[in-house]
């Protein structure tokens, strides 16, 4: 990705995320960020232009950083944490209109990734995985979820709840 228009490769090792030079391979800037076993992390969310959502399982939790770039020098802070809350194992999250909605713990819920505040958690999905189908506006999206045990289900999310719209079974076995 692009962050103030210098081209980097993110990687996020369950350690730390960091942000590389593609050429050279040079580290730019890292931030810790682990969990009680040292594995399982989700994909990165990039908020805006400088800033990261980051979430791992096992009391892990989730952390929103702001990475800066002044002269020459990189730095990567803290904006807000909530440790031990709203954890993605393997399992990705999607942001949409400043909400991430992703299955934590199995679960599904959503949090607001400007204050860190989680806003509902409801849904036991275990650890599928998600996808947004985005709409023509918010009130259009859909959220597609493969439960653990093989279920599809269509799902209307917003920041007051989730709305299970249909299911049905597609895949025999466990899904992850």
């Amino acid at each position: 990705m692009t962050w103030d228009g210098v081209r980097q490769i993110l990687i996020f090792d369950a350690a730390e995320v960091a942000g590389y030079e593609p050429d050279t391979g040079r580290k730019l800037w890292s931030f810790p960020f682990s969990n009680l076993q040292g594995i399982n992390v989700a994909q990165p969310i990039p908020v805006d232009e400088r800033s990261l959502f980051l979430s791992t399982g096992y009391a892990g939790g989730s952390v929103r950083i702001r990475v800066t770039h002044e002269d020459s020098k990189w730095s990567a802070e803290k904006e807000w944490s909530t440790p031990n809350q709203f954890k993605f194992k393997f399992n990705d999250g999607v942001l949409r209109d400043g909400l991430v909605y992703g299955l934590d713990e199995g679960i599904l819920a959503c949090l607001d990734v400007a204050s860190g505040e989680r806003l509902w958690r409801k849904g036991r999905y275990r650890y599928g995985e998600i996808v947004m189908v985005a709409g023509d506006k918010p009130a259009n999206d859909r959220l597609i979820v493969l439960t653990e045990s093989g279920e599809v289900v269509l799902l209307r999310v917003n920041a007051s709840g989730p709305e299970e719209l249909g299911r049905f079974q597609a895949i025999k076995g466990t899904c992850w």
